[in-house]
């Protein structure tokens, strides 16, 4: 998996993914995330990706993204690969995904 670029043009999307899971499995799903999520960063367009881990909740964590567009990220999403990759992470979580786009200003 790419680490997240440090390009940062203002047309670049950044999308950060708020995720909860069991704290009972906060020590085991890094390396699960990554296993899973490898195609899916690889796909056109992004640029690398954190996974960040709560101080103050084990159960949250945050997927911070690089993107050229919000077309592309669409497009991972929709791709076939996006959609093994969020049917994998779907029973991981304890709650929706708060997916917020933001551009850098």
């Amino acid at each position: 998996m790419k680490p997240l670029s440090d390009r940062r043009p203002e047309d670049m999307i950044t999308e950060i993914v708020q995720l909860s899971i069991d704290p009972a499995k906060a020590d085991q799903f890094p390396a699960a995330w990554h296993d899973a999520s490898k195609e899916y960063f690889s796909q056109p367009g992004c640029h690398g990706v954190r996974l960040l881990h709560s101080t103050e909740a084990p159960g949250n964590f945050a997927g911070v993204v690089g993107w050229d567009s919000k077309e592309a990220v669409d497009a991972a999403v929709s791709s076939d690969i996006g959609k093994k990759f969020l049917g994998w992470l779907g029973p991981q979580l304890t709650a929706a995904p708060v997916v917020t786009l933001y551009t850098e200003k």
